[in-house]
């Protein structure tokens, strides 16, 4: 039995960190480019955005009123993308690490790791810093966590 145990374990461990690596490049693995003629501040300033919501309300009023087929496919694929991606590794930090059933700390690590990416994106050009991302990745992390506790809620009964 301890051996089982112990083999999942790894085996879990194994999955988590490929999907982690699988990630990253999905993350970082585009290239942006330059826009001509801007320097590289300019470029930093084109892909922030610090206010909360202002492109999930965007994407979600393309998804409702746009008739575009092709924006309305990259706005639900950008807002169901960023929760989807991020499922499992709230699923599985848990499973892997003991101190990840706390929901503080939990949250907190998600929430770090998040904006430490969301600010590598930006700062090597590969993507952008928007709240909103952040907002989306916690969540995804957070329904993984939900679906962890409660799967450990029915082992127990």
């Amino acid at each position: 039995m301890a051996k089982t145990k112990r083999a999942r374990t790894r085996f879990l461990k194994f999955f988590f960190f490929t999907y982690c690596i699988i990630l990253l490049y999905l993350l970082f693995g585009r290239t942006y480019g330059w826009i001509d003629g801007l320097t590289y501040p300019q470029m930093l300033a084109q892909n922030v955005n610090l206010l909360p919501f202002l492109t999930i309300r965007n994407y979600l009023r393309v998804v409702f009123y746009n008739t575009n087929r092709e924006l309305f496919t990259h706005c639900v694929v950008n807002l169901l993308g960023n929760i989807c991606l991020f499922v499992p590794i709230g699923y599985l930090l848990p499973r892997i690490w003991q101190k990840q059933h706390n929901f503080f700390r939990f949250f907190f690590t998600c929430a770090g790791a998040i904006v430490l990416v969301e600010t590598l994106q930006l700062f090597t050009l590969l993507g952008s810093f928007d709240v909103d991302d952040i907002i989306l990745n916690l969540l995804g992390m957070l329904l993984g966590f939900l679906f962890f506790h409660i799967q450990n809620a029915f082992k127990k009964k």
